[in-house]
């Protein structure tokens, strides 16, 4: 790099650490644990509202679910309702997450790139 002034090889310097800096943490990493965290306990209240559903229509439903029907019933919905909001949610983060993650990609190319023109990676 003894060929560029010493301006533009400052300037290169103050990227490359300026780059550095924000690639210490991979935010995509968080916000995809975020979303399959979501996405796993939206499925588990998916599978909860199918069994009381389940339990309430059986051939011999449980005689909490003949005592109580519209209980049974209540907490399927809102069970369902929770389920679809998380699994919505869930699916958002990790579609941003992906997002995050392409936009990190370019930006470490640029850094490798900074890394070989200044002779600290050969």
């Amino acid at each position: 790099m003894g060929d560029l002034p010493t301006g533009s090889e400052a300037a290169l310097h103050r990227e490359h650490d300026a780059l550095a800096r924000r690639l210490e943490v991979r935010p995509s990493v968080d916000e995809a644990r975020h979303g399959i965290v979501l996405a796993f306990v939206g499925t588990l209240a998916l599978f909860m509202s199918f069994a009381l559903i389940f339990d309430r229509r059986a051939k011999a439903p449980s005689h909490l679910a003949r005592a109580h029907p519209e209980l049974f019933t209540v907490a399927s919905l809102a069970l369902g309702a929770l389920a679809t909001v998380l699994l919505v949610r869930g699916a958002s983060a990790l579609r941003r997450s992906r997002r995050m993650a392409r936009e990190e990609a370019a930006l470490f190319e640029r850094l490798r790139e900074l890394r070989r023109g200044l002779g600290v990676d050969r």
